[in-house]
């Protein structure tokens, strides 16, 4: 019999490897309870993130974390206040369940795990034009703290709508390779009831507020996945990328309302071709979404493939480095050509098993 923790807002179990969690209430409820519920997790999560942080950047995540809040941490209270809200609940909650020494410093820089690499590009820019943050941190940060090479690749999906699926209907498949280090704590389903918006369901690590794998199903009626647009260079800081996405999923009334919420104050910090399913109006999207370029299509029959390189030429080429588009030994083109094989053998039969093995090859 699975053991179930209730506090007030929310409540988690476990069962067959996943935590479930669900919350509900105002930002600052949701995240309370999120945090209480998650504080022994949220503590592991930050032992390991000391560790890897000047394992991958070579700077302690003391100063990192506290570096990239004093950057970014102004526009998300200015702009996305209900997610720094949030925020600040899991804090108090993870710190009221035992966690004594969580700070939002660490928090805030978790949830921008994903963007943390294109951030760096620009870190010694920003601290070099703001005299605080120079006399502050200009000692660590004087030389280049980018990585050649673009953005890492990090998923495989597809979905598919019409004559493509068993009943006509949207199957979405979406899987996630990273780093084991941190990959080992998305195990949780977060299932957020907010008091403005809508309801939604995200695989999802612990105090992370938007997905950080990308897998989401709105109360309205959308499924959204994306995979990374790997090799891509550009960044302009504007708007942290897992704000846009958490606004997007809780606000978006349409399609529409997808594309313009994750173009305003795009930054580029988290380059990914989007997938998102209407299940109500039966229509799938794909958003490519560069800096300069956006490309966005949709279909009432047909599929959409995800395998870490943009079929928009401007992006791949204008945007990116070495994106593997056309070369079948790397694996991006390898899984471009095999998953239009897969689609096109199991046209009209896709469901979720025949999903699932599709995955698996």
């Amino acid at each position: 019999m699975k053991e179930v923790v209730h506090i007030k807002n929310g409540h988690k179990f476990t069962e067959n490897g996943w935590t479930r969690i669900n919350v509900k209430g105002t930002p600052y409820e949701v995240g309370f309870a999120h945090g209480y519920l998650m504080s022994k997790e949220l503590r592991e999560i930050m032992k390991m993130q000391t560790f890897i942080t000047p394992n991958t950047y070579g700077v302690s995540f003391d100063i990192l974390s506290n570096v990239i809040y004093d950057i970014h941490s102004f526009v998300v209270k200015d702009k996305f206040p209900n997610i720094y809200q949030e925020l600040e609940g899991i804090v108090a909650g993870a710190v009221k369940a035992g966690f004594k020494d969580l700070t939002i410093q660490m928090l805030f820089y978790w949830n921008c795990s994903v963007s943390i690499g294109a951030m760096l590009s620009r870190v010694n820019e920003t601290i070099d034009n703001n005299p605080l943050l120079k006399q502050k941190y200009g000692h660590i940060f004087h030389k280049d703290m980018s990585k050649a090479g673009g953005s890492k690749d990090k998923c495989t999906a597809f979905i598919s709508i019409g004559d493509w699926t068993k009943d006509g209907k949207i199957v979405c498949a979406h899987n996630t390779y990273d780093d084991f280090i941190e990959g080992q704590y998305f195990n949780v389903l977060l299932y957020i009831c907010p008091t403005k918006g809508h309801s939604f369901i995200m695989q999802t690590a612990p105090g992370q507020v938007s997905s950080g794998t990308d897998y989401y199903i709105t109360s309205n009626g959308f499924i959204v996945t994306e995979t990374t647009i790997g090799g891509f260079n550009k960044y302009v800081m504007k708007y942290p990328a897992f704000c846009r996405i958490r606004k997007a999923v809780q606000f978006s009334k349409s399609l529409d309302d997808y594309v313009d919420i994750l173009k305003d104050g795009n930054s580029g910090d988290y380059a990914n071709s989007w997938l998102i399913g209407d299940t109500k109006n039966n229509i799938i999207m794909r958003i490519e979404m560069g800096v300069d370029y956006i490309n966005v299509e949709r279909k009432k029959n047909g599929y959409f493939i995800g395998f870490n390189a943009p079929y928009d030429d401007r992006i791949r080429n204008l945007e990116c480095v070495n994106t593997g588009f056309y070369d079948i030994r790397r694996h991006q083109g390898a899984r471009r050509v095999r998953l239009e094989q897969l689609m096109k053998q199991h046209k009209g039969n896709i469901d979720v098993k025949i999903g699932q093995s599709i995955l698996a090859d």
